[in-house]
C-alpha cells in the first residue's frame, strides 16, 4: 500500500485529515507524525506524498519548535529524496514566507503550499488527489 505521511503538531485536526484520506483515497494509507524527527525515526517506505506543516510548537522536552524546524526538515529530506512530493500545509501566509523559500518549494521542487485557514478539508482532499495524479503522470 502507498503511504501519505502527515507531519503536523496539531494532531487533532490531522486525525480528521487521516480519516478523510483513507475514505476518499482507499489505495493509500495515511500515517501521522507530530514532529519531523518522529517521522525520521520510523523509517517509512513507499511514500507517495508528505503533507508537512512548517511551524512547530516546542513542548515539554521537545523545544525544537518554530518555523525553521519544518523548513530545515523539508530541505534536508528533499536533498536526499528529491522524487518524494510535498504539500506544505501551514498556518503561515504566503506573505510571511520569504521569496527564496517559496521559489525552492514551488519552482525548483514543484511542490505546493496551501494555507490552512483558507482551505476546507474537501478542497484539501481534492488538491491531494490532483497533486498525486500530476506527480504520478510526471513519473511515467
Amino acid at each position: 500500500m502507498k503511504n501519505i505521511v502527515i507531519i503536523d503538531d496539531d494532531r487533532k485536526s490531522m486525525e480528521s485529515l487521516e480519516l478523510t484520506i483513507e475514505l476518499d483515497l482507499p489505495d493509500y494509507k495515511s500515517i501521522i507524525f507530530q514532529y519531523p524527527e518522529d517521522f525520521e525515526e520510523a523509517n517509512i517506505e513507499d511514500i507517495s506524498l508528505i503533507i508537512l506543516d512548517i511551524m512547530f510548537a516546542g513542548e515539554g522536552d521537545n523545544q525544537k519548535g518554530g518555523f525553521n524546524l519544518g523548513i530545515e526538515f523539508y530541505l534536508n529530506y528533499k536533498e536526499k529524496n528529491p522524487s518524494v512530493p510535498f504539500i506544505i500545509f501551514t498556518n503561515k501566509t504566503r506573505d510571511s514566507l520569504n521569496e527564496e523559500t517559496i521559489k525552492i518549494i514551488e519552482e525548483i521542487n514543484n511542490d505546493i503550499i496551501i494555507e490552512k485557514p483558507s482551505v476546507s478539508l474537501d478542497l484539501l482532499i481534492q488538491k491531494i488527489k490532483e497533486f498525486i495524479n500530476s506527480k504520478s503522470n510526471d513519473n511515467e
